[in-house]
């Protein structure tokens, strides 16, 4: 509960404000190199390519999900390399709304 006189902070979504509290979901990430590599299954994460995991966090967002905790895995990739990937590839598309 805030206290009585400090400003609350509308929580934004990619769509827009949210009209209910926000669902999250952490999500345990071993992003392929390949950006095709398709999603495999991986309990409580994701493993697949870059297109593969838009397609998942559009899904999520769809059934409610305000707000995803990516947990990198160690697959042999730098950690870097794939912080740059999501913020070049995956989350410009996913704002745009585009998964393909």
């Amino acid at each position: 509960l805030a206290d009585p006189g400090v400003e609350r902070v509308p929580v934004l979504h990619l769509d827009g404000p949210a009209a209910r509290q926000p669902i999250v979901r952490p999500l345990l990430l071993e992003l392929d190199e390949r950006a095709s590599a398709a999603a495999q299954p991986s309990r409580q994460g994701f493993r697949g390519g870059r297109i593969a995991l838009s397609c998942e966090l559009e899904r999520l967002a769809e059934a409610g999900v305000g707000h995803v905790l990516l947990h990198l895995l160690r697959n042999g990739r730098p950690v870097l390399d794939v912080i740059d990937e999501l913020g070049t590839e995956v989350l410009p598309r996913l704002a745009m709304g585009v998964s393909s």
